[in-house]
């Protein structure tokens, strides 16, 4: 089952890049249930805590497809670096104004200036294993392994941030975001061999060949719209259940468990993800999307039901299947929808819409949270599965990519 990986790692700086790609994205993991977990101890209230994260994610979400066009013009080193150190001193701005208790405007100010310079490392990976890999089998596969690497940041992110915010304090975790993010976007940046050829460095061959491409906005391609509501409708589960998992552990009396159930759930994709990338599909892309995101509301809807931390934490364990295929088989049509010189702004595009709605829902599940109790807060991510279910089946037809004329990319 492994050996498909070990022969795309094997590609020259391929292992190195996608490596520093798993180190800098902790970093997500971290931040957005860090900073619920320092808001709510110095301000005692969800809503608040939640309020905050989804300043932050918006900010980044709204962000993000901009600082991808960037990247696709300029180049992933010039923008990675600076918007790095900006983006470290942000969330250290925000730990300084929680832990001093200012006034609620100024919190959101430094949320929303850590969410704006926050770079998607996931799709700068992604398109660098594009740029290594191009359109044959090995592309699927190195798809998957990201998606399995995500699920091994969120095993790894939301345990070491609970653990630290409950035998230290949630202002250490964050610091240790900001430092992760930091030191791996510069890592990263300086591996050049492998970083995709800027628009900037061949703008007069690339106008030539596709004006009509670049003249036409990524969100109308063919079939991307329903990607992205779908990846909302996933946001939506994500975000709401991170912090219905914090609040039901801390009402349960065992506020540590929350890593434990997170981590479970991460768990659960990362093992799918490895077989789904192994595996030598001959059904349609497009298919395979859409029965995935039916799979993940069928397991997502018992989220609601469970009355105890141990069975909670099996529920999420066999939830977490769904996950790595829908976003590896997202990511692959994202590949195969856009142009190969705007697949960063479309990659991003999968990753604000499940930045904009983890965010959102994560303030929504707040609300519910401080007026109706922990179980309340799970009716957030069965609605937002039921719903992206709904996307992918009205938006099926769409999902089938037409031959795009001119030359083949390598």
């Amino acid at each position: 089952m492994l050996s498909p990986y070990r022969r795309i790692l094997a590609r020259p700086g391929a292992l190195a890049f996608s490596a520093t790609g798993l180190y800098a994205r902790l970093e997500i993991a971290m931040l957005s249930l860090g900073s619920v977990l320092l808001v709510q101890r110095t301000t005692g209230s969800y809503a608040l805590a939640g309020a905050v994260a989804a300043t932050l994610g918006v900010a980044a979400a709204v962000i993000s497809p901009s600082i991808a066009r960037l990247t696709d013009r300029l180049g992933q080193a010039r923008v990675l670096r600076p918007a790095a150190v900006v983006h470290a001193v942000a969330i250290g701005a925000l730990v300084l104004v929680a832990m001093l208790g200012a006034p609620i405007a100024v919190l959101f100010v430094a949320a929303a200036l850590a969410g704006v310079t926050q770079v998607s490392v996931g799709s700068l990976v992604r398109a660098r294993w594009a740029n290594t890999v191009g359109r044959d089998d090995g592309l699927q596969v190195a798809f998957a392994l990201e998606s399995v690497l995500d699920e091994v940041v969120f095993i790894i992110g939301p345990v070491v941030i609970t653990l630290i915010a409950t035998l230290i304090h949630p202002a250490v975790g964050l610091i240790l975001a900001a430092v992760t993010a930091l030191s791996g976007a510069f890592l990263l940046a300086a591996q050049r061999r492998t970083e995709p050829e800027s628009a900037a460095s061949v703008s007069a061959s690339a106008a030539g060949l596709e004006p009509r491409a670049r003249s036409t906005g990524v969100l109308r391609k063919r079939g991307v719209l329903v990607l992205v509501l779908v990846f909302l409708a996933a946001g939506g589960i994500f975000g709401s259940a991170e912090v219905t998992v914090a609040a039901f552990t801390k009402q349960a009396g065992v506020p540590a468990a929350a890593g434990l159930v997170l981590a479970l759930w991460a768990f659960g994709s990362m093992l799918s993800g490895l077989v789904y990338g192994s595996i030598r599909w001959r059904g349609g892309l497009g298919r395979r999307f859409v029965v995935a995101v039916l799979l993940m509301a069928v397991l997502t809807v018992p989220m609601v039901l469970v009355p105890t931390v141990p069975l909670l934490a099996v529920v999420f364990l066999v939830a977490g299947v769904a996950i790595a295929p829908v976003i590896t088989a997202g990511s692959s049509l994202i590949e195969q929808l856009v142009p190969a010189d705007r697949l960063t702004e479309g990659l991003a595009w999968t990753s604000t819409a499940l930045s904009l709605t983890y965010a959102v829902s994560a303030a929504v599940a707040g609300l519910l949270i401080d007026a109706a109790g922990a179980r309340a807060g799970f009716l957030v991510p069965v609605t937002a599965a039921c719903l992206g279910a709904v996307a992918a089946l009205i938006g099926a037809h769409r999902l089938q990519p037409r031959p795009v004329a001119g030359p083949v990319r390598a």
